[in-house]
């Protein structure tokens, strides 16, 4: 069923356009272009040519990652409406659930590294583009669909490795008074 829907969206039989390779090269140019903004921030004089150049370096990749991710949803959308009746989309707040973990003077964050980079590859999937293009779709194809925003954070993860980091550290301290 897959297959039929990869080739009549693209000409081609199989599933080649919709595999996971696509998602690992948009996750890999990511990490390239944020691996190249970390070097120029460190090496390089803000405003000086080679800073200039790692910035266009960097928007660039970060440029090709933006088409193939929408490429990708394209394809994957279009796979959805063609099986569906009809569709219910649960939508989580993203903003809030990929907030910063720095946090503040009385509330000071915890795996700030393991969470930012989860926040960073939970907004890379475009998941607001995705209900989006799911919406518009539906609305093309005469299929009804419901966007349900959930109360409930279920990609909320990035938060629980805080509140577990801040427990751990609790739990040491009070291993260390108790010694």
């Amino acid at each position: 069923d897959e297959n039929k829907a990869a080739e009549s969206v693209n000409g081609k039989t199989g599933v080649d356009s919709l595999n996971l390779s696509t998602l690992h090269n948009v996750r890999a140019l990511c990490e390239r272009a944020d691996s190249i903004k970390a070097e120029r921030d460190t090496r390089f004089k803000k405003g000086s040519w080679r800073w200039r150049r790692a910035t266009a370096r960097a928007a660039t990749l970060t440029a090709k990652a933006a088409r193939m991710r929408r490429d990708m949803l394209h394809l994957w959308s279009t796979s959805i409406i063609r099986r569906a009746g009809d569709l219910t989309v649960t939508m989580p707040h993203v903003k809030t659930t990929t907030a910063s973990p720095r946090g503040d003077r009385k509330e000071w964050g915890a795996a700030v590294k393991a969470v930012s980079s989860l926040n960073r590859n939970t907004l890379n999937q475009a998941p607001a583009m995705a209900v989006q293009m799911l919406t518009y779709k539906a609305d093309e194809a005469g299929i009804r669909c419901d966007v349900v925003t959930s109360d409930d954070t279920p990609i909320a993860v990035g938060h629980d490795l805080v509140v577990t980091g801040k427990l751990q550290r609790r739990a040491q301290r009070a291993l260390k008074k108790a010694a």
